[in-house]
């Protein structure tokens, strides 16, 4: 074993580099030391027996620690191990909009993920993890991605590592490396592989739904067959409702499967109100709005408000509410809209959606 006396711009890399030895005997030869990633100039550390005269000129390449560790905030510890570690501060994960970006929850309440930080799918590797063969940590954590990014390339051309990465900290304050893959965040790559799968499984029973429900619109297929056998199984559900009533379930199922509904529920999530237009019916989420629901009957829609999501029942019974009053009130087609009609067809309107609820969760 041999010593080296640090110089000012020397980091470990640059040393094995030099010296013409493998970084990972380096760092072997130097397991008491606090943080690798940071010497000091005058500080003695350990090479390999085979470390001999350094090469002509190397002195000049690779860049010095005061490039590397420009716009760091943190140059000691392990960023994997903190608490506001992306892979450590995610509960749940999900895919709310078929295509979409991943939804990291940091909390679940009552089954429903909340705080909810929105991932591009590109920024992740999930298949061929290109840190598997060889890697090379920086252990520092950056002000910006921007900044680890540009660290870890610098290293990497420097030192002739390949699969060099950093960290950074967003400003909510989570800690994410530059390479999301199994070798940075196993448990959060899996995590995202399993709602990926689940998403190819959604999907394809939404396009079978969205079949089956074109040749109900065209005749093709009835709910209930006629001559008193027993209807199909997929059917069940809505023996003792008339036909618009069956109409109406029917179409709060599709809204429930549809990608813009996801939409709404990420706007509920964010905090952020949102108009889509499911099947013709103009739907708006609205903060502010203090009710489940709320009927616009000039626009062929509905305004929904917080308190629809309290739970996933309230807000199947709201899309039943909203949508019954859309399809079956006189006052929507122009009748006198005196307190007493709007309190009828208000109260048919709830008994209606307690009755279906049932009808539409099975179908689902």
């Amino acid at each position: 074993m041999e010593t080296y006396k640090v110089k000012p711009g020397d980091s470990l890399a640059r040393i094995a580099v030099r010296f013409g030895i493998n970084l990972d005997d380096v760092l072997k030869a130097n397991r008491t030391l606090r943080n690798p990633n940071l010497i000091f100039p005058g500080q003695m550390i350990n090479l390999p027996t085979d470390a001999r005269h350094p090469k002509p000129d190397s002195s000049e390449q690779g860049p010095t620690i005061g490039e590397v560790f420009s716009g760091a905030l943190s140059t000691s510890g392990d960023p994997a191990s903190d608490p506001k570690y992306i892979q450590n501060a995610i509960a749940a994960v999900g895919l709310p909009i078929w295509g979409g970006p991943f939804y990291l929850y940091q909390r679940v309440v009552s089954g429903r993920g909340s705080d909810a930080v929105v991932m591009d799918r590109r920024n992740v590797v999930l298949a061929n993890d290109p840190l598997k063969a060889q890697s090379f940590e920086l252990r520092v954590v950056y002000g910006s991605r921007a900044d680890a990014e540009a660290a870890a390339t610098k290293a990497a051309a420097a030192y002739q590592m390949a699969g060099t990465y950093a960290y950074y900290r967003t400003t909510e304050g989570l800690i994410y490396p530059t390479i999301i893959s199994d070798s940075t965040a196993p448990a959060l790559c899996d995590a995202m592989r399993k709602a990926v799968e689940q998403e190819k499984v959604d999907a394809r029973a939404a396009e079978q739904l969205s079949k089956d429900l074109l040749l109900w619109y065209v005749g093709a297929r009835l709910p209930i067959k006629a001559g008193g056998g027993a209807p199909a199984a997929a059917d069940a559900a809505l023996v003792g409702f008339n036909a618009a009533e069956r109409g109406i379930i029917v179409e709060v199922r599709a809204m429930l499967k549809a990608s813009e509904m996801a939409q709404i529920r990420e706007a509920y999530a964010l905090g952020r109100d949102v108009t889509v237009k499911i099947g013709g019916r103009v739907i708006q989420y609205e903060p502010a709005l203090n009710a489940s629901g709320m009927t616009m009957f000039g626009e062929n829609g509905f305004l929904i408000g917080r308190q629809a999501f309290t739970s996933e029942a309230e807000l199947i019974k709201t899309l039943l509410h909203e949508t019954y009053r859309l399809t079956t009130s006189a006052i929507g087609r122009g009748a006198a809209a005196s307190a007493a009609a709007i309190k009828l067809e208000t109260e048919a309107a709830f008994t209606f959606a307690e009755r279906a609820y049932q009808a539409v969760v099975a179908g689902l």
